[in-house]
């Protein structure tokens, strides 16, 4: 008698869980969250950070989000860094695992050797995405990235020896190389800056300051509202009115924004020295 074949149910994969299922995108940068723990996303001070999620969170295009939370793709650097078990990355054959954070001219980022953190990653991706002749699926964006020899193995094209040492600035149109000593100096000319911003272009004083630097959390939310609200409510252990990924969602294109008005105002100041393609589409 023909015996009907009973299919075994597959096991449930929680959505928390970033390696248990592929993800379009991995971004590993400086926060001190991850899904087990995303209710310390909110004292994330830090606005390079809050832009460097934004820009992963929308350019997610072939995953689509699914519904989830951006904390199951975004990772923290130094919980990468300091486990001594961290599961491998489960990559499709176009998934892209991202390192973006701050980096130094010491050579590290957030404080770890630039070199070591991404051959530490790179254990972490499967063998045979790393093979001789395939694309490879791990890119890299932080300040002074010209001095890891494994971040310039990774961008072979890019002629990094042309770029200078940096830093850099990563708004959406790619990753430009600035020439420290130009930079104040046209920052800090409220004429130029002026007159710049009365032809149209937008704003950028509320993000970053006359250093090149990126404004203190508290200064720079007050253009930010979800954001704003969802850190005043945090810190008063209050109920969040908005999700993460709204909160993502709402401050990418008034960051967007400001950072190209930024650097074009820098360009046309030829305070940049050259420009390498962004780490997102």
């Amino acid at each position: 008698m023909y015996k009907q074949k009973v299919r075994k149910p597959k096991p449930e994969v929680s959505s928390m869980d970033p390696f248990r299922k592929p993800v379009q995108r991995i971004l590993i940068t400086a926060i001190d969250a991850d899904a087990e723990h995303p209710e310390k996303i909110w004292d994330t001070a830090d606005m390079t950070i809050w832009w460097k999620m934004a820009c992963e969170y929308r350019h997610q295009t072939t995953y689509l989000h699914n519904g989830d939370d951006p904390l199951s793709y975004i990772l923290s650097l130094k919980k990468i860094m300091t486990e001594r078990e961290f599961p491998q990355f489960n990559l499709r054959a176009d998934d892209r695992v991202r390192i973006a954070c701050h980096g130094s001219r010491f050579a590290t980022i957030e404080g770890y050797d630039m070199d070591a953190a991404i051959r530490r990653i790179k254990g972490l991706i499967p063998e045979g995405r790393l093979a001789p002749g395939k694309e490879q699926p791990l890119v890299t964006e932080f300040c002074y990235m010209n001095r890891s020899k494994e971040a310039r193995d990774l961008r072979p094209g890019d002629n990094f020896t042309e770029q200078g040492d940096g830093p850099v600035m990563n708004p959406p149109s790619g990753i430009y190389f600035i020439n420290e000593k130009k930079l104040p100096t046209a920052l800090r000319n409220p004429t130029a800056v002026q007159a710049f911003i009365s032809k149209g272009h937008p704003d950028w004083r509320w993000m970053i300051d006359q250093g090149g630097h990126w404004q203190s959390i508290n200064n720079a939310m007050e253009s930010l509202p979800l954001l704003k609200e969802n850190i005043t409510k945090h810190k008063a252990n209050q109920t969040l009115p908005y999700t993460l990924a709204n909160v993502l969602d709402s401050i990418y294109d008034p960051m967007a924004a400001a950072f190209e008005s930024c650097i074009q105002y820098l360009q046309d100041a030829e305070a940049t020295i050259a420009r390498i393609p962004s780490p997102w589409p």
